[in-house]
């Protein structure tokens, strides 16, 4: 109920992101979004809040314009793990050590 309210996008935070994004630019600096694992839970309320008219469609447009190297995207990454999440979005120990281990193995890869 905290995380999906509107309005979904803060204004003001988003221009920071892209501020950001334009400092990297300037200096060639590669970046690389990550999109972490979820709980199966949060994923529906996710897609209840976006069927409702919430603003998910418009941030993942936002997401798509952004000038990363890459993306990861590990949002179902333990669907059939629900044990890897202390709570409905946060990982506990032993999710975040393996969500760390495949973080890094997949990073080696596409890394200069």
């Amino acid at each position: 109920e905290e995380q999906f309210q509107e309005p979904f996008i803060d204004r003001d935070l988003y221009s920071v992101f892209e501020e950001f994004f334009k400092f990297t630019e300037a200096r060639g600096l590669k970046v690389i979004g990550v999109l972490y694992p979820a709980t199966l839970e949060y994923q529906e309320v996710l897609s209840r809040f976006d069927a409702a008219g919430g603003s998910i469609a418009d941030l993942r447009e936002r997401y798509k314009r952004l000038s990363l190297y890459a993306t990861l995207d590990y949002t179902q990454a333990f669907d059939d793990h629900q044990e890897y999440f202390s709570d409905t979005d946060h990982l506990n120990r032993g999710g975040a050590e393996k969500f760390t281990k495949i973080l890094v193995e997949d990073l080696e890869k596409i890394i200069d």
